[in-house]
């Protein structure tokens, strides 16, 4: 108390304890609410921060699962079901079925190349089969013509001589006749004639036999 005397007797200014108490109150509430939403926002960027960076882990991890994904649908849908169905023609065309229809061969890209020179060579094959039908109906028909001729060149042997005799018969049946008209034929001439018709037939027979022979083997080889 003196010494509160002794500064207002100096003229110098007394503050009250409680004053400053109080001052010192308001300052430490003012600190610990600056604390406070110091904290708060700190809190606040943690969060974000914490939330950006599983944002960020969830696209690396799911990232690579998509490109994966995306990988496979790519290989499977755009490259492997292509190339299969190149596969399936090719063994089509193996097979001898040149009706076989070329997939994707107005694609510009590498399989699209593929199924264009596929077709060029299924084209090929069609034109080859194309020449070694007319080319086997030629040999057919050329084989066909050979045979004929010469089927013809054998029958006209035996066909030949049978009409020869047949017409020297004939003229044989018109001397018997003449024979037979006379007063007196002998029997050496009747010997003679029957002899000679005899023979006659019987070469005519054989040629005729070797002629229908011929035709046998002819319709069997037909």
């Amino acid at each position: 108390q003196q010494d509160v005397i002794d500064r207002k007797a100096a003229g110098l200014r007394v503050v009250d304890s409680r004053e400053l108490q109080a001052a010192l109150v308001e300052l430490e509430k003012g600190i610990y609410a600056e604390a406070v939403v110091a904290q708060n926002n700190l809190q606040s960027t943690l969060t974000d921060v914490s939330n950006r960076a599983a944002t960020i882990m969830l696209v690396v991890g799911v990232g690579p699962i998509v490109l994966i994904a995306g990988g496979v649908w790519l290989f499977w849908f755009r490259i492997g079901r292509r190339i299969n169905s190149i596969t399936t023609a090719m063994r089509e065309l193996a097979a001898g079925r040149l009706d076989a229809e070329i997939p994707a061969s107005r694609d510009w890209d590498e399989i699209g190349e593929m199924s264009k020179a596929l077709l060029v060579f299924r084209d090929g094959l069609r034109a080859n089969a194309t020449l070694t039908t007319e080319l086997a109906e030629s040999s057919r028909l050329a084989s066909l013509g050979a045979m004929v001729a010469g089927m013809a060149h054998e029958l006209n042997t035996p066909i030949g001589n049978a009409l020869a005799v047949a017409s020297t018969l004939e003229d044989q049946c018109g001397t018997f006749k003449k024979d037979l008209s006379s007063e007196r034929i002998l029997r050496s001439t009747l010997e003679r004639h029957a002899s000679g018709l005899e023979n006659a037939s019987a070469l005519i027979l054989r040629n005729l036999v070797r002629a229908a022979d011929q035709i046998g083997s002819f319709k069997q080889v037909a």
